[in-house]
């Protein structure tokens, strides 16, 4: 009997966990929103949820910053500016996104991999810049 109440107990538990899950596996959706993560820009509201764009950082004139989308539950959107423009932006599941845009950027977020050995320059915890954009 003690057995059983236990298993049910675990098995409770477990499902109570999975189910309350709000992390992306991305840490800077996590943080608090700061001034630096209000882009001059504006993204439609349909793609992203309403407040949760945090800046990740830059290579050279590319910025970098993060959402969670509205696709699904913990989606993750990245979202490439330059010059004060949006230039592109991609979303994907919890497990992260990858970008590639016609000028040569190519970002990795999360535990997504472009195919290919090119050189991958950190930006954030979360985002690799891969290849040179030039």
């Amino acid at each position: 009997m003690h057995r059983r109440a236990a298993i049910l107990l675990l098995t409770l538990g477990a499902m109570t966990l999975a189910g309350c899950s709000t992390s992306s596996g991305v840490p800077e959706l996590d943080r608090p929103s700061e001034e630096q993560d209000r882009p001059g820009w504006v993204i439609d509201g349909d793609l992203v949820v309403p407040g949760s764009i945090r800046y990740a950082g830059a290579s050279g004139d590319v910025e970098v910053y993060l959402a969670r989308g509205t696709d699904e539950p913990n989606a993750v959107c990245v979202l490439v500016a330059r010059d004060g423009r949006l230039q592109g932006s991609a979303c994907g599941g919890s497990g992260g996104v990858g970008l590639k845009l016609g000028d040569g950027i190519q970002l990795e977020v999360g535990d997504y991999r472009l195919p290919g050995d090119a050189e991958r320059t950190p930006i954030s915890e979360s985002v690799r810049l891969v290849g040179d954009p030039q």
